[in-house]
């Protein structure tokens, strides 16, 4: 019922409560539970990146040659309600904004990476995009003073969004922004982590070479190189990052081994042993002194409890015979019957 009621949501308008139906279903099961573990590493491939792939579409590198000939006019010195934004440095084209939202499909899809051709797409438009972050480097000011304009505008609650907008528009805005950068060095990261893995559900074919897996080791060094210089606290997210990569390691560690259950227990001769309680019986605590007499706090009581020490020789007394012999009972009836003593009826 959940999983139908995921599927009929929008990710992006109700983002909230589908993360409150996956947060029950993980509270509700056990972390071993293989039906939430995706055993054999399937991806999300309807998560697909829309962008401009027409280039006669395109506004890019179109130099904006209207002026404003309407308007306030502003003295030296003086400031609108609004700065506008300090241009990017970057000279940023058609060809640079496809290649880096192409990559997309490759985070999306990693096996394509297995394939030759696709995998000398992916280098080339990889080493591009590495290149413009590595070039233009974001200094503390800058990202401060955007981090406090976000925060204003937030009310100082954290805003959670599903995907980032690939518009021609925002392309210099966003190589600007730390938390992009972040996000696709982040995705780079888990891509290598996922192609060098061990992973148990991976076909034959899904192996690399020694020249991608040079390739792969010194691109995840230059990733985490660039995190650790992207204002604030690069060094830190940088070392978060890699702690958490680490540990999914473990994780592809222990799902490859068929995900035994976290809770062991104990054998036979791990249990501790408890000493056996022996209750006394009473004849082992009672009546011990030297009369033998056990007192009940009553007298009555005391006087019956005491008549014998040992219930089974009470019950063979010759008092307790109760029952009559035969020729007692019917003595009665034997001295009526006989003729002798003229009993008539």
């Amino acid at each position: 019922m959940c999983n139908d009621l995921l599927r009929r949501l929008s990710k992006s308008q109700n983002t909230v409560f589908c993360g409150r139906i996956q947060l029950f279903l993980a509270r509700l099961f056990p972390l071993s539970e293989k039906s939430g573990l995706n055993l054999q590493s399937q991806f999300n491939l309807d998560n697909i990146t829309v962008f401009n792939k027409n280039e006669q579409e395109s506004t890019l590198g179109q130099k904006n040659t209207e002026e404003k000939e309407d308007g306030m006019e502003v003295e030296e010195g003086e400031m609108g309600e609004e700065d506008a934004p300090a241009p990017c440095s970057i000279p940023i084209d058609y060809n640079l904004y496809r290649k880096f939202w192409t990559l997309q499909d490759y985070f999306r899809n990693p096996v394509q990476c297995y394939d030759k051709f696709s995998w000398m797409t992916f280098v080339k438009y990889s080493d591009e995009t590495l290149a413009v972050f590595k070039s233009y480097k974001l200094d503390d000011m800058q990202a401060s003073k955007r981090k406090l304009e976000d925060l204003r505008a937030s009310g100082g609650d954290h805003v959670y969004f599903a995907k980032f907008l690939t518009s021609e528009k925002l392309m210099d805005l966003q190589l600007s922004d730390s938390n992009f950068r972040r996000h696709i060095l982040l995705q780079y990261l888990i891509l290598f982590q996922y192609l060098k893995g061990q992973v148990k559900f991976k076909s034959s074919g899904s192996v690399l070479n020694d020249d991608q897996a040079a390739w792969i080791e010194e691109t995840s060094k230059l990733a985490y190189q660039l995190l650790r210089e992207i204002p604030p606290d690069g060094d830190k997210f940088a070392t978060m990052v890699e702690h958490i990569l680490g540990t999914e390691e473990n994780w592809n560690s222990w799902k490859n081994e068929g995900c035994p259950s976290f809770v062991k227990e104990r054998t036979v001769d791990d249990k501790p042993k408890r000493p056996a309680r022996k209750r006394q019986a009473p004849e082992d605590f009672l009546g011990k002194g030297p009369d033998r007499k056990i007192f009940m706090g009553n007298d009555e009581l005391t006087r019956l409890w005491n008549l014998n020490h040992d219930n089974m020789d009470a019950c063979k007394s010759e008092s307790r015979e109760f029952v009559p012999s035969l020729d007692d009972f019917f003595s009665e009836a034997i001295e009526q019957a006989d003729p002798a003593n003229m009993v008539e009826d």
